[in-house]
């Protein structure tokens, strides 16, 4: 049988507000609907913070991930695809965070592109 040992870690909680950083990776699930998560990376003093922020999968024009891909420079045309991996990674965004219980939350609709 395996055996495996874990570090007890110290925790590190994210300050509510405004926080500016950058898309690192775009992520799918499909439980218990299809959603696109965006991987947030950013800086609080001196650590590295990553959070997600979940989005529907289904693409209109004007819903949540249409608005945001967007904003982010793509566009949304009915009847063609969209790479959002293409669209979001790699770009410095600001966002808001609230705390919930334990959990510090991406605000919903609050993710903004930095030129």
């Amino acid at each position: 049988m395996e055996t495996k040992t874990f570090k007890v870690q110290e925790v590190k909680k994210v300050k509510d507000g405004l926080h500016k950083g950058r898309i690192v990776d775009v992520s799918y699930r499909t439980q218990p609907y299809e959603y696109t998560d965006l991987t947030l990376e950013f800086k609080q003093d001196q650590d590295t913070y990553r959070l997600k922020y979940g989005l529907p999968s289904t693409i209109y024009p004007d819903n949540k991930i249409g608005k945001l891909i967007k904003a982010f420079g793509g566009e949304v045309k009915y009847g063609e695809e969209i790479n959002p991996h293409s669209i979001f990674v790699g770009k410095s965004c600001e966002f808001m965070t609230m705390t919930k219980g334990n959990f510090s939350n991406v605000v919903d609709e609050s993710v903004k592109p930095i030129n």
